[in-house]
């Protein structure tokens, strides 16, 4: 009976796979949107059928083996990830043969893929205690304690799986991906000809300091450029004498500071521009602030 059980396994795992791609079928291909979703939902039937194979199987007196404990952890897995495959394959049969747009990639950088793959290891989690749990039911029905030994080793194959998802994902991330900052946007090349000038380092004084005084509707229309492609700009501020705006690029993590005059100058070329907020001296006061923007801390 235990290959008949692996047998069941991989056939319950074919099934699977088979009901999915009728289902997309019928709802994208067929246009059949009311028997595709029948098809979807009756995958959780494949997972049923294996329970009750399973169960039957150890009442019928079959020594409990490695592959009973397969058969949980097969059903666990499914529980834990397969709405989260059927999503992925969903998405991807609606941008082929519907016009839906492309799915996004899983976030490679950044806080976000840190969060995508905690979100990850909580599913294996649940796979995991999905599992134990239909494991510790088998072991009552069984009722030996030297007949399940086979059955007890996945209690420390859940440990292990657990720590090694924890490395493999969220720990990999914090230390390797998380704190890398994203590809850069074209964002940069979106912005119009005011708004370019207002971020332009090189030109930032005098001839921004020439441009607000010939034309006084610069800034606002720059600023207003700058939003509609999803950058932040703070309202006026007082400093040191002048009035600022500070601008976050969320694309870039990149802030600048706009002046109508100079506010820190270059202590070794006082010709030169301006030292700015991309100076390494002011990194940390950079990173507060993107913080803060992302936290919705400043006035807009």
């Amino acid at each position: 009976m235990v290959t008949a059980l692996y047998l069941a396994i991989l056939s319950c795992e074919i099934a699977f796979w088979i009901v999915l791609a009728l289902g997309l079928v019928a709802r994208y291909v067929w246009k059949r949107p009311a028997l595709g979703q029948g098809l979807l939902l009756s995958l959780p039937i494949i997972d049923l059928a294996l329970i009750a194979f399973t169960i039957l199987d150890l009442r019928s007196g079959t020594t409990a083996s490695f592959a009973h404990g397969l058969a949980a952890a097969y059903i666990g897995f499914t529980i834990g990830f397969g709405a989260l495959v059927v999503r992925w394959a969903d998405q991807q049969v609606a941008h082929r043969f519907a016009g839906a747009p492309a799915p996004p990639a899983p976030p490679q950088t950044g806080l976000q893929s840190l969060i995508y793959d905690l979100k990850l290891w909580l599913r294996c989690i649940v796979a995991w205690a999905v599992t134990l749990g239909l494991i510790s039911l088998m072991i009552g029905l069984v009722g030996d304690s030297a007949a399940t030994t086979a059955l007890k080793l996945w209690f420390r194959i859940a440990l292990g799986g657990i720590v090694l998802c924890f490395i493999a994902g969220p720990l990999w991330s914090l230390l390797f991906r998380s704190w890398r900052r994203g590809p850069a946007t074209d964002q940069g090349s979106a912005i119009s000809a005011d708004a370019r000038l207002l971020v332009d380092r090189r030109q930032h004084f005098p001839d921004q300091r020439l441009a607000m005084d010939s034309d006084p509707g610069l800034y606002s229309r720059g600023h207003a450029s700058m939003k509609a492609v999803g950058w932040r700009v703070t309202k006026t501020l007082p400093v040191l004498g002048s009035h600022a705006w500070l601008v976050i690029r969320p694309d870039v993590d990149t802030v600048y500071v706009l002046a109508s005059r100079p506010i820190v100058r270059n202590p070794c070329s006082p010709t030169e521009a301006p030292v700015g907020l991309e100076a390494p001296i002011f990194a940390p006061i950079r990173r507060w602030l993107v913080r803060s923007f992302q936290q919705n801390l400043w006035p807009v």
